[in-house]
């Protein structure tokens, strides 16, 4: 597991430095996805040291925001970025049976509403029960 820790921060570094200006979205939209990413990161970080696996909420989340946002975001503008976040994603894949088996329920879309009750739901979870579901 300390591969996949590492190249959490490995992916935080690179979006931290890279150039935002090459970015077709406006500085805003782009500063609002990598706050969501980041804080799903740290969710991933802190369910895989806690229980050496993903819960199914943050999985769904994981699968949506790699496999579709950090894909529109990055793809185009900074490949490097995107490399690295399918590198990511292709590690973190094994520590969710139901996402590995492409079985999840696909409760989180693309809407910031969904976004703000996964958040607060799974930050919530962990920070009270300090376990995942």
């Amino acid at each position: 597991m300390e591969d996949v820790l590492k190249l959490i921060n490995e992916v935080v570094v690179s979006i931290r430095s890279k150039d935002n200006a090459c970015s077709y979205f406006s500085q805003e939209e782009l500063n609002k996805f990598e706050f969501m990413f980041e804080l799903c990161l740290n969710i991933i970080r802190y369910e895989l040291q806690l229980s050496n696996r993903l819960s199914d909420s943050t999985a769904d989340a994981m699968a949506v925001m790699f496999g579709f946002m950090a894909l529109e975001y990055y793809k185009k503008d900074y490949p490097e970025v995107d490399k690295k976040c399918e590198a990511l994603f292709n590690k973190l894949i094994i520590y969710n049976e139901k996402l590995s088996k492409h079985d999840l329920r696909r409760k989180i879309g693309l809407k910031d509403i969904e976004w703000a009750r996964f958040y607060k739901r799974t930050i919530s979870k962990l920070l009270l029960n300090n376990r995942v579901d």
